[in-house]
């Protein structure tokens, strides 16, 4: 609310004073030796920071660069391709049986759950992570992470100690040349893990730590969605040898959930990529770089003075000061200032900062934005700080670096000073309201009556109007405040009729440019669309289900008639004229004859006879059943000839307006047509529903005349088996006779020889000679 006379007269009356007073008293010393001080601390920080900024970007540099030397060894080239020969060879080990694997399996699962589980609720008190989900399945993996993690003797953490596992394996031979080597590097560099990855199918080969992410797969593993396995698909996706990829801290639960940074290089054998070298990145000696080993005293920063790194997504990136000296006062700060426990909970539980504590600060917000300044600002614990923060060049992250000291301990020499600054600034302001307190008592009034219309508004009231009889700028601003009230009472009154659904109702009082009366007429033009949307998607729906009801129905019909073909039309034709609530239909089905073809009427419902042919067959091209043969596309006459058909009803004979045939066609053949009238035109979703059914119908037509044509055909074969048997037994029978026939003759024959024989034995000697 402007309201300019009063903040003149006060806004002089008190600036005079205190202004007056403050140049009279010290203005000149105060702030010379202020601006003095803090040049000598800003300095510091500068200096600071500098040197932490170029330390930091100097080592990640160094990083990248044993990255690269790493991947071009030749012993990690060798490595690379031995243990990945060595670990693909494990799944054919077919030495170990199937419940040796299953032993395995129950010993992984006795760990992840007796072992890693407790450890990770320890830490991550609301982990939502389901343990099952983490046990490995294939049994590469189940070997692998039952010789280094499960039966591994040494304890959680020390799992690296172990050089050789027990089995006979080629893998077993390889880790124990390889692992020594990798481990000295890792302990040597301060590095928290280094993984080998098959290039294919992404298993981590190697690991010198062996937390349970060793030997899955970061493509289709549990943690294939974790920034491990970012760095790995980087790497394995990049074109050229000398390729780092380096992906910021995230939670990552192999780690118990605490922060982990990764970066990868592609491993090359000559030309050919044969895997990834991943580092996961070193958090103690990245704090050790910012804290200078802890040593900020020593590094001039007093008391409350810290270097630390804040990455885009507003985390810190390194150890906060605060919770390496006093935890108890850190605490205690974040809590004042509403964070929640569990936040705290969990910077407890891993004794870090990192991804846990946010700096929204106006510092890192600029320094984000590309810039490097100095100035006085609210740190992370809310606590006014001298800062001086810049963007950090480190490939592949967006971070920055801020220096910063608390401003009380930086300005502790202006302590004296401010105290009696202030006590000359409280003298003065007691003077200034005793002087401004008749001034301001007469605009008190209108002032009062003001604040109860706002209060009344508040709550939700709309008042009555005030009445005033000053002329001032009190005055105008109770006048807008009554025409602003009188508004709202007409937007009320609108809005109330909107809310009953009244998308008519007229806007009174609408004058020029009126911001408020416009968003409500467009809030009315928006709800009634959205009713209007709301009718139309009901109506769709509603169509759709009958649709979807009307071709079951259809379906059934079809199911209960599938045997006759006379009926299934007779049928199918009542069935869609009473779904569809219209007057005629009939159906043509395709019949051949002589090597002659022509639609047969097989069914009619409610259709004067005289419209077709004698014999109600139709040919080709002939009328519009003909022509929807022909053309095997439906037909909609929407003007139909008066002398097309006649519909009969109780109200006498009425011409129907509106005929469609629709060809019968399955599998690219067509089967018959359907024709249906009616008095009016069928809707959108009718005709949907008739396209639909067409196409089931001629496929059951085909059924059915397939099934007809095979039971003709099994009557026929049946007929001529029935044939072949009455044959087959007449031809048994003569070949009976026959037989017999023939022993009678060789009988009678063997008759004939003894009587020839007889009548030889018989003759006298003289004949015989």
């Amino acid at each position: 609310m402007k309201i300019s006379k009063i903040t003149k007269r006060l806004t002089v009356s008190y600036s005079l004073i205190i202004f007056t007073a403050l140049a009279i008293i010290g203005s000149v010393v105060f702030f010379s030796v202020k601006a003095s001080i803090s040049n000598m601390a800003f300095s510091h920080l500068i200096s600071s920071r500098v040197e932490k900024k170029r330390n930091v970007e100097e080592y990640f540099g160094t990083i990248r660069k044993q990255m690269l030397t790493m991947s071009e060894n030749l012993m990690v080239v060798d490595a690379m391709k031995e243990l990945n020969g060595a670990f693909n060879e494990i799944k054919e080990d077919s030495t170990i049986s199937d419940s040796d694997i299953e032993n395995m399996r129950n010993s992984l699962t006795d760990y992840y759950n007796g072992e890693f589980s407790p450890r990770l609720e320890e830490k991550s008190k609301n982990n939502n992570t389901s343990i099952n989900s983490l046990i490995p399945a294939e049994k590469d993996v189940v070997i692998s992470q039952f010789n280094y993690i499960s039966s591994n003797i040494n304890a959680t953490g020390e799992k690296d100690n172990l050089n050789r596992s027990t089995d006979s394996s080629n893998y077993a031979d390889l880790h124990s040349k390889y692992h020594p080597v990798f481990r000295s590097f890792l302990k040597e560099f301060m590095y928290y893990d280094i993984f080998l990855v098959d290039l294919e199918s992404g298993h981590i080969v190697y690991s010198v730590f062996k937390e349970i992410d060793y030997g899955t797969s970061l493509l289709t593993g549990p943690y294939s969605n974790t920034n491990f396995a970012q760095a790995f698909i980087e790497a394995k996706n990049a074109t050229t040898k000398d390729f780092v990829k380096l992906v910021d801290f995230e939670p990552y639960i192999p780690s118990y959930n605490a922060p982990a940074s990764f970066i990868s290089s592609p491993i090359y054998d000559g030309d050919e990529k044969i895997g990834v070298l991943i580092f996961q990145m070193p958090v103690d000696k990245i704090n050790e770089v910012m804290t200078g080993n802890f040593g900020w005293q020593y590094d001039g920063f007093g008391e409350s003075g810290e270097t630390y790194i804040v990455s885009e997504d507003y985390k810190m990136r390194s150890i906060s000061r605060f919770l390496v000296e006093d935890p108890d006062g850190y605490f205690s700060a974040l809590r004042e200032h509403q964070f929640s426990e569990d936040t705290i909970q969990l910077i407890k539980n891993y004794e870090t900062t990192i991804l846990l504590q946010e700096v929204r600060t106006t510092g890192v917000e600029k320094a984000l934005a590309g810039e490097t300044d100095n100035m006085v600002i609210a740190d992370y614990r809310e606590i006014d700080v001298l800062s001086s923060f810049a963007p950090l060049k480190i490939e592949d992250v967006n971070w920055v670096i801020l220096s910063e000291i608390d401003y009380d301990e930086a300005m502790a020499t202006m302590t004296t000073l401010t105290r009696v600054f202030l006590s000359l600034v409280i003298v003065i302001l007691l003077i200034c309201i005793l002087i401004s307190f008749r001034m301001a008592k007469r605009f008190t009034e209108p002032l009062l009556q003001l604040r109860k219309t706002v209060k009344q508004l508040s709550k939700g009231k709309l008042p009555n109007a005030v009445k005033t009889n000053q002329t001032d700028e009190i005055a105008a601003t109770i006048h807008d405040m009554n025409t602003f009230v009188s508004k709202l009472k007409v937007a009320v009154d609108f809005s109330e009729k909107l809310g009953k659904g009244d998308f008519k109702a007229k806007y009174k009082n609408r004058q020029g440019k009126d911001a408020f009366a416009k968003s409500l007429l467009q809030l009315r033009g928006k709800l009634s669309l959205a009713e209007d949307e709301r009718a139309n998607k009901q109506k769709k729906d509603k169509d759709e289900r009958w649709i979807t009801e009307g071709i079951a129905l259809f379906d059934n019909v079809i199911r209960q008639n599938n045997l006759d073909l006379t009926q299934l039309s007779k049928e199918v034709v009542s069935h869609v004229i009473n779904r569809l609530q219209i007057n005629q239909g009939s159906l043509f089905i395709l019949e051949k004859e002589d090597d002659m073809s022509y639609m047969q009427l097989m069914a009619t419902y409610a259709y004067d006879r005289h419209k077709f042919t004698e014999n109600n067959k139709v040919a080709i091209n002939q009328g519009l059943v003909g022509q929807c043969w022909a053309e095997k596309s439906e037909i909609i006459l929407e003007n139909v000839p008066s002398n097309y058909a006649r519909i009969t009803s109780g109200l006498g004979e009425l011409s129907p307006s509106y005929v469609m045939l629709l060809p019968l066609i399955y599998n690219d053949q067509l089967f018959g047509v359907l024709e249906v009238a009616a008095l009016r035109n069928l809707a959108p979703f009718e005709i949907s529903y008739l396209k639909k059914i067409c196409t089931v119908l001629a496929s059951s037509i085909s059924m059915v005349k397939a099934n007809n044509t095979t039971n003709q055909l099994l009557q026929q074969s049946q007929h001529l088996a029935e044939q072949m048997r009455s044959q087959e037994e007449e031809l048994r029978q003569n070949m009976e006779e026959m037989q017999a026939t023939q022993e009678e003759m060789k009988r009678k024959e063997a008759e004939y020889i003894s009587e020839i024989k007889e009548l030889r034995s018989a003759k006298p000697d003289g004949l015989q000679a």
